[in-house]
């Protein structure tokens, strides 16, 4: 007995070719995006698979051509991508995995969001690097300058520490100098207003 395609009802066959089993023939597997699978494998971008499942879904719900048929030209898609993606995936989730972990990723960062909006406070932070002195010292007045400059800006220090970046040694004739070369990274602080004001 011939198949039909579940879309438009035309034979499947010799003719028109099948996909899926017999499940659409040539037209409509086009018309759903099916030739945008070609080069999947060849790219081997788990994004791209997601992005391909995502149009097709899309697609599929405007051009399908009843209610019926939707879900499950969508799920024959989403098997025969899911089966590639697992290919190249080297955590081994298939693609319906990866976007659930991706949504659930969201949502806590969303939580997170929310709450630290809940305190009501909101920060920006500057950072300002000192070169500390050719014999390894700190610039001092340097450090004063840029301390007094951001405390009459509303900035406080939060982090401070040292960053180095490598040693000099200097020996002529039996004498030098030994220092370590560093610079100094100052992390400053200042609460802004509600960014939703």
């Amino acid at each position: 007995m011939a198949k039909e395609c579940i879309n438009c009802g035309c034979k499947v066959g010799f003719i028109s070719g099948e996909h899926f089993g017999g499940l659409l023939c040539d037209n409509c597997y086009n018309l759903f995006g099916g030739m945008a699978l070609i080069n999947l494998e060849t790219e081997n971008n788990p994004d791209k698979y997601i992005e391909a499942y995502e149009k097709i879904a899309e697609t599929v719900d405007v051009k399908a051509s009843s209610e019926t048929v939707k879900e499950r030209i969508k799920q024959e898609f989403y098997n025969y991508i899911d089966a590639r993606y697992k290919r190249i995936n080297v955590k081994g989730l298939g693609i319906k995995e990866y976007i659930q972990k991706e949504e659930a990723a969201k949502e806590r960062e969303i939580k997170r969001v929310n709450y630290a909006r809940s305190f009501n406070e909101f920060y920006e932070y500057d950072v300002v690097t000192i070169i500390n002195e050719d014999h390894g010292t700190i610039d001092k007045d340097k450090m004063m300058e840029i301390l007094s400059d951001h405390a009459k800006n509303g900035w406080r220090l939060h982090t401070m520490y040292s960053n180095e970046l490598g040693k000099k040694a200097l020996i002529i004739l039996g004498f030098g100098t030994n220092s370590t070369a560093c610079e100094d990274v100052l992390i400053f602080e200042r609460r802004v207003a509600d960014l939703d004001e």
